[in-house]
Formats: C-alpha cells, sequence, structure tokens
C-alpha cells in the first residue's frame, strides 16, 4: 500500500531530446556504450518521478538495450546508458554503439514522468 494524495500535487510531464539534438556521450572514449544526460527540472517535482522512457530513431534503435532503465533518477534530470545492441535472428552479427551510431540513426530519448509537484 502507498500513501494517497490529491491529484493535485502531481503532474504529468513529457519531453524529447530531440532528433538530430540528443547531446550523447561516450564515456572514456570506448565504444559499446553511449548516454545522454536528460534535464526534467522544469517539471517542478519535489521527488524523483515515475518514469518510463522510449528510444527512437532511424535506424538501429529497436535492438539497444538500457533505455529502459535510467540511472541517477532525480526530480531534476536522469541519465540513459546504452549498453550496446542484442544479437538476433534476424542479423547474426553485433556491433558495438558508438557516438558515430548514435547521431547516424538520429536516436532521441523520449519520456513521461509523472511525479509529486507538492
Amino acid at each position: 500500500g502507498g500513501e494517497e494524495r490529491d491529484a493535485a500535487c502531481y503532474r504529468t510531464c513529457v519531453g524529447d531530446t530531440g532528433k538530430g539534438n540528443t547531446q550523447w556521450e561516450m564515456p572514456g572514449g570506448r565504444r559499446g556504450k553511449v548516454l545522454t544526460r536528460i534535464d526534467i527540472s522544469t517539471c517542478g517535482f519535489t521527488s524523483p518521478p515515475i518514469l518510463t522512457t522510449a528510444l527512437s530513431g532511424t535506424g538501429h534503435h529497436d535492438k539497444t538495450i538500457g533505455v529502459g532503465s535510467p540511472f541517477e533518477l532525480t526530480e531534476s534530470g536522469f541519465i540513459v546508458n546504452l549498453l550496446g545492441e542484442t544479437v538476433t535472428g534476424f542479423e547474426n552479427h553485433a556491433n558495438p554503439i558508438d557516438l558515430e551510431r548514435a547521431n547516424r540513426y538520429d536516436w532521441h530519448v523520449m519520456w513521461i514522468a509523472v511525479g509529486s509537484i507538492c
């Protein structure tokens, strides 16, 4: 059981890092992992919200691992780490992800957050 609160104390906030505008980083310069830091401070949450994320783009975004598991979630932001691609029966190889791939395919993170503002 959770604590019941007045619905007026909750806000839904949505965003998109932007096709072609997402600021991807590659920690340590090593291929295989990219991340982006997402600022949600304008939502006005008073604690970390409930968050749903999705990755979109023009290709290869459907096989990435990690978009649904945000890191360092706070009331003002979170990080999405993409840790690589799954190997499928459709393609019999795995290619490490890197900044070039994330940018070439216009990967961007769309998100919905519901959180307390009271």
